[in-house]
């Protein structure tokens, strides 16, 4: 139990006394999980695709490298499956100076959702952070979706169950700056920037 009370990743336990087990802070993370996921869900249409109006071969280059300039290296891609996949550290896509501001907003809810028991820190480097585009071609066009989890291997390996959902805040910021980066990228070839996807295109 003495490495739970050093835990160092987005949570931060607050107070450990011996009653305090890691099913109950299981119980506490699950909480907090399911309330951001509801959160984004809310709005993950607005956040998590795009239509480009260009080919999957130059939107697919684009999308490498705008991950790369937010910090995200390129893990491994496939043009023939439509997905590019990267990797980094949290705070990443956020600057440290973002993370913070996202910490002092949401750390009183946490603090609310786990009874006193968690709170978010300024440090989340133990996170990692896995990012999966998915390109689909729709005729000379091409619809971009975003997908991302959260992992804690550190923590994992003592069974204790950290959220895998980012806070709402966070997933604004990084959604933004990966679209904002993607619209630098295209318009250096000339390609129209990232817009939303009406109906059709959604289900195309």
């Amino acid at each position: 139990m003495g490495a739970i009370k050093t835990i160092g990743c987005l949570l931060v336990i607050g107070f450990l006394s011996g009653c305090v087990s890691i099913a109950d802070i299981n119980v506490s993370t699950n909480k907090i999980e399911k309330t951001w996921l509801l959160d984004y869900q809310k709005t993950e249409e607005a956040l998590r695709t795009r239509v480009i109006d260009a080919p999957s071969l130059e939107t697919f280059t684009q999308v490498k490298k705008a991950l790369v300039s937010i910090d995200l290296p390129v893990t491994k891609s496939s043009l023939e499956d439509g997905e590019v996949w990267a990797q980094g550290i949290a705070p990443a896509p956020l600057s440290q100076q973002e993370w913070e501001g996202v910490a002092e907003k949401e750390s009183p809810r946490v603090k609310e959702l786990s009874g006193g028991l968690l709170y978010l820190k300024d440090d989340p480097s133990d996170y990692v952070l896995t990012v999966k585009i998915t390109l689909r071609a729709i005729d000379r066009k091409t619809l971009v979706v975003i997908d991302y989890l959260l992992s804690a291997p550190k923590f994992e390996a003592y069974g204790i169950n950290m959220p895998k959902v980012a806070p709402p805040e966070a997933v604004l910021i990084g959604s933004a700056k990966f679209w904002d980066a993607l619209e630098r990228k295209l318009q250096l070839v000339d390609i129209p920037k990232p817009r939303r996807a009406n109906p059709d295109e959604l289900g195309a």
